[in-house]
């Protein structure tokens, strides 16, 4: 009964702190499989197509990422050393060694 009834208005909620709880509550309440279907039914028309951003912000965060300078700092490689770059080549460090 609760669940029918937060299905009923769930494209009605605006506010996102509300749409969490009613989410959390549908994923706690909802036990056959005719409920959760209905469930996810109801958050997908609520939400709207898929991406959520449109084709003018995508295109501007493609740009601020492709100018974005390159991270510089030491990386994790596979064994769980790490690695610095510098102008000579890759050097490594001990995981556990003291700062030099």
């Amino acid at each position: 009964m609760v669940v029918q009834k937060l299905l009923g208005f769930f494209d009605g909620i605006k506010v996102g702190k509300v749409f969490r709880v009613a989410m959390w509550i549908l994923s706690q309440y909802c036990q056959t499989q005719a409920e959760i279907e209905g469930a996810l039914g109801a958050i997908k028309t609520s939400m709207g197509s898929l991406p959520f951003v449109d084709d003018a912000t995508l295109q501007a965060a493609a740009n601020t990422a492709a100018a974005a300078p390159e991270k510089q700092g030491p990386a994790v490689l596979a064994d769980g050393t790490y690695a610095t770059q510098s102008g000579g080549g890759v050097s490594l460090v001990a995981k556990d060694a003291p700062p030099s």
